[in-house]
C-alpha cells in the first residue's frame, strides 16, 4: 500500500509541477505579445545621461525623465530599450509594466531608427554608462 500511495503523490506532484510549467509559459508568451506590440507602435528607447548617450536597460520603478526639461515622462509614455525590455510609464514618470520579448530583430528595427536621427531620447537620470 505504501508503494501505492507513493506513486499517486508523485504523479499528483507531476502534475502541478507541470501545471506551473504551463502557467509559466503562457505568462511568457503573453509578455512577448505585449513587448512585441510596444516595439512595433513605437516605443522610445532610453539612452544614458553622458556622452556618447548608449542605449541602458529600463527598470521597474526607475524614473525617466526628458533630456532638455528633466521632466518626468508623461504617464502612459512607452519606453524600451537594446534588452527587449519595454515599460509604460506611470503617474510620477516611473516605469511600470515591464514586458520583455526575445525577438532582436523587432529590437534592432525599432532602435535603428534613432542612431544617427536627430530625436532626442529620454534618459535614465541614473544611468552613467
Amino acid at each position: 500500500m505504501g508503494a501505492i500511495t507513493d506513486i499517486k503523490q508523485s504523479i499528483a506532484q507531476n502534475s502541478k509541477q507541470q501545471t506551473i510549467l504551463e502557467q509559466q509559459l503562457e505568462f511568457e508568451l503573453e509578455q512577448s505579445t505585449i513587448a512585441d506590440a510596444r516595439y512595433k507602435t513605437g516605443c522610445l528607447p532610453i539612452v544614458a545621461t553622458v556622452y556618447p548617450h548608449k542605449y541602458v536597460t529600463i527598470v521597474q520603478g526607475k524614473v525617466i525623465q526628458d533630456r532638455i526639461t528633466r521632466n518626468p515622462l508623461p504617464r502612459g509614455t512607452v519606453v524600451c530599450d537594446a534588452n527587449g525590455n519595454t515599460g509604460v510609464i506611470a503617474d510620477r514618470g516611473e516605469v511600470e509594466a515591464i514586458a520583455f520579448t526575445g525577438n532582436r530583430d523587432l529590437v534592432a528595427t525599432r532602435l535603428k531608427r534613432f542612431r544617427g536621427g536627430t530625436y532626442s531620447q529620454p534618459i535614465d537620470s541614473g544611468a552613467k554608462q
